[in-house]
């Protein structure tokens, strides 16, 4: 069993993938470029590596050290590409940077994948599982306020960690980039900054609650707010038809 990669550096690891024949391209995602060897640099490296063809359906990334730096490495297929993603991690690829492409075909996938995926937040999916995930912790919440610390402080954290994933993706700020989403905030979404500054500096969990609700009240304003009562919300496939919805349901609730 193979337990360490060994690579002298971030080049090294380059080199050595660009040697694989089944290896067609390389992206680099994040801040740090692979020739900057700093490692008091703060945070990781972030690469893609695309292939011919699938290996395995059931990795699709892999994390690992070079000299003291977490890597942080996907693996797609370059059909991949040409496919609409719900996975917000793969808006990385938006502002990605073409670092090893063997015949262009990368290139080619990636100027597709930018042309129709620059406005995912448009997905209706994405935006219904937000309205969901929104609404089910203000409940979960509000049941629980006052009773287990611990499980009131674990679902408040969670609830600002959903709101800041959704601030990301629907600013198209690239995934990961925390520092940059609050000064983005600060710049633009005045209002909003002001109630997480409050939130941030208060332990009254009524306030609390009363704050990430209005958090969340104004992150969904233009979506069309929290789900509400008499809306059906589906899990589905992106190519999900609306006869299969009606078929699902007339099949197993109606008579």
């Amino acid at each position: 069993m193979i337990n360490k990669l060994h690579f002298k550096s971030l080049k090294d690891l380059i080199d050595n993938l660009k040697q694989k024949k089944n290896i067609i391209g390389i992206i680099q995602c994040g801040s740090r470029e692979y020739l900057n060897q700093d490692q008091n640099q703060q945070g990781d490296y972030d690469l893609t590596i695309v292939l011919n063809k699938l290996i395995t359906s059931n990795i699709i990334g892999i994390h690992f050290y070079v000299n003291d730096i977490p890597v942080d490495c996907m693996i797609k297929t370059i059909d991949q590409f040409y496919l609409q993603t719900n996975n917000v991690f793969d808006l990385m690829h938006l502002n990605g940077v073409i670092i090893h492409d063997t015949n262009n075909e990368v290139n080619k996938a990636l100027d597709y994948f930018i042309k129709h995926n620059n406005k995912v937040i448009n997905n209706q999916l994405l935006i219904d599982k937000y309205r969901y995930k929104f609404t089910h912790l203000k409940y979960k919440l509000f049941k629980r306020l006052n009773t287990n610390y611990l499980t009131i402080k674990y679902l408040f954290n969670v609830s600002f960690i959903t709101f800041i994933d959704f601030y990301i993706l629907t600013r198209e700020i690239q995934p990961g980039k925390f520092n940059l989403a609050f000064k983005i905030m600060q710049e633009k979404d005045n209002k909003l900054f002001k109630l997480v500054q409050e939130y941030e500096n208060t332990t009254d969990e009524k306030i609390m609650f009363e704050l990430i609700d209005q958090i969340f009240s104004y992150m969904l304003e233009p979506y069309n707010g929290y789900w509400k009562q008499d809306e059906i919300l589906f899990r589905k496939d992106i190519n999900t038809k609306k006869q299969d919805e009606k078929l699902l349901l007339k099949s197993i609730f109606i008579q």
